[in-house]
């Protein structure tokens, strides 16, 4: 979770600074959408920004982050995965746009 839930005592310090982050990264993506070049980074910031918006929808309508996804067939080592689709996505796109840096 968010800082590894050291905030989650304080969950409006936490909205809010979900909240700029989002406008942080949402200032980057459009910044970068202006740019012909760098569809990568776009696809990152992309990422980031959808991973973002959906984990604060989350907490601002349960509470917590609530989208999580596992696996239920295959190999035991498999069905032990839980994975938060936000999370996953903010990674993803992290990784990314770390790629496309000069």
């Amino acid at each position: 979770g968010m800082a590894m839930s050291v905030l989650s005592d304080h969950p409006q310090a936490v909205r809010a600074l979900a909240a700029g982050m989002i406008c942080a990264v949402a200032g980057g993506l459009a910044k970068t959408l202006s740019e012909k070049e760098n569809p990568v980074r776009k696809a990152g910031l992309a990422l980031v920004l959808g991973g973002a918006l959906s984990n604060t929808l989350d907490r601002f309508r349960d509470g917590a982050v609530t989208d999580y996804v596992s696996v239920s067939g295959g190999p035991e080592r498999l069905q032990r995965i839980v994975v938060n689709i936000g999370d996953f996505a903010i990674r993803a796109g992290a990784a990314i746009t770390a790629q496309t840096i000069e």
